[in-house]
């Protein structure tokens, strides 16, 4: 059994519908506007869209309809909204009735002409790829323990040297790529990495997930269902599969603009090819909080896991903690931060090794993660990367710290 476990990171490529919205004051006489509830719809609607819910972007117009225009703007808003669903004869209309009726300026007119060349081609699939390549440092790389002594019930034991922490630097190469499959927002994606150490090949490691998305909504409840699959290699050989399906619920709470707050729930499985009595099914319960601003981006989750082995694992079920802070923000000019927190627990049900490790382990681990992002043009970017993973537990061969630079150019495509 390797001490060594490889942690592989995911990086979901996000894509953006920029929408242009003019502004267009009220003729001489008309009354003020009244509250931004259409301002309100067609923000949604628009974010539908960019998240590839073309359902629920059809729902909020059909109110925007049934309310009718209320203001200048809500003309635009409403003829903008139905141009990009595809009802190329509806925007005409309201277009022709915007330049009738209200005059515009010229900058409005031109936004209404522009939109008339490029066309009402509604629903495209959205694709983006991300590609990325890199070389990095580890300062131990077989997360190889801190402390090689451990005095137990049989007498003192002392590792190997080749279970001793082992530095090298790495080549890294991996890619994403996520296509919408439908309007109403499912997705499919595709996570490839693939890491290649100097001199420590045995720890070489590549990783291949594929997932599909699936969003619905249930009154103004939001949904998200997500199935995952995937299989890890180490040293060039086969070394586990993964399988994992979560849901995502999303209750439409009055939280301050920018807010929003989930519970996640999912269960796991994972099988290991080249060592024994390590299969496991996992279960998980989270709350997550988000918030987003003008470009920055905060997530908080808290949760429970549990753990259940299938066969004899030393140490038998366990039960975990996870907390996670994620921050995103720009700092200076063109550069942007990345901050990742993460602190893990596990607590085992029974003795890891009956007459040689009679100790339940009690296991904690804290990861951090901090990044600088520098674009290079609108499709690449430079990115320098810090992690650290320090394990604290009751099992003093099993502690270890591990600490990785890596520096990466990464280049983003789709439409």
């Amino acid at each position: 059994m390797t001490l060594a476990s490889r942690l592989f990171a995911r990086i979901s490529p996000g894509a953006a519908l920029l929408a242009l919205l003019a502004s267009l004051a009220p003729p001489a006489g008309m009354a003020a506007p009244p509250a931004a509830a259409p301002s309100d719809l067609y923000a949604e609607a628009m974010g539908a869209i960019a998240a590839g819910r073309q359902d629920e972007a059809e729902a909020a117009l059909a109110e925007m309809t049934r309310r009718g225009p209320q203001q200048p703007g809500d003309w635009l808003d409403l003829a903008h909204l139905n141009c990009v669903l595809g009802r190329k004869e509806t925007a005409e209309q309201l277009y022709l009735e915007i330049e009738e009726r209200f005059d515009p300026p010229a900058s409005v007119r031109d936004v209404i002409n522009q939109q008339r060349q490029q066309g009402c081609a509604g629903w495209q699939p959205r694709v983006q790829w991300r590609l990325a390549g890199g070389r990095g440092h580890d300062s131990n790389v077989n997360q190889g323990a801190s402390n090689p002594y451990f005095e137990s019930t049989g007498g003192s034991l002392e590792l190997l040297p080749e279970y001793l922490p082992r530095r090298d630097g790495y080549t890294t190469l991996s890619g994403d790529y996520m296509r919408d499959l439908s309007s109403a927002g499912d997705m499919l994606y595709v996570l490839g990495a693939a890491r290649r150490h100097d001199s420590v090949r045995d720890y070489d490691t590549a990783s291949l997930f594929v997932g599909l998305e699936h969003p619905w909504r249930m009154a103004r409840w939001r949904f998200r269902a997500i199935g995952t699959a995937g299989l890890q290699s180490l040293g060039g050989k086969l070394y586990q599969t993964l399988g994992q399906a979560q849901l995502r619920v999303t209750p439409p709470l009055p939280l301050p603009k920018g807010w929003e707050l989930s519970v996640l729930g999912g269960i796991g499985h994972s099988s290991f090819k080249t060592i024994s009595n390590f299969d496991s099914n996992t279960m998980e319960l989270r709350a997550i909080a988000g918030w987003r601003d003008r470009g920055r981006s905060a997530q908080f989750s808290i949760g429970t896991l549990r753990d259940h082995a299938i066969g004899e694992r030393p140490g038998g079920d366990r039960r975990g903690y996870n907390a996670a802070l994620f921050l995103r923000s720009p700092l200076y000019d063109k550069l942007g931060g990345e901050l990742d927190l993460v602190d893990q627990r596990w607590h085992g049900d029974d003795a890891y090794s009956p007459g040689l490790i009679d100790i339940v382990r009690r296991q904690r681990t804290r990861t951090a993660r901090m990044a600088l992002t520098w674009p290079v043009s609108q499709r690449s970017v430079l990115q320098l990367e810090w992690r650290g993973a320090f394990d604290r537990e009751n099992i003093s061969i099993f502690q270890y710290d591990a600490r990785q630079l890596h520096l990466s150019w990464q280049w983003y495509g789709g439409n």
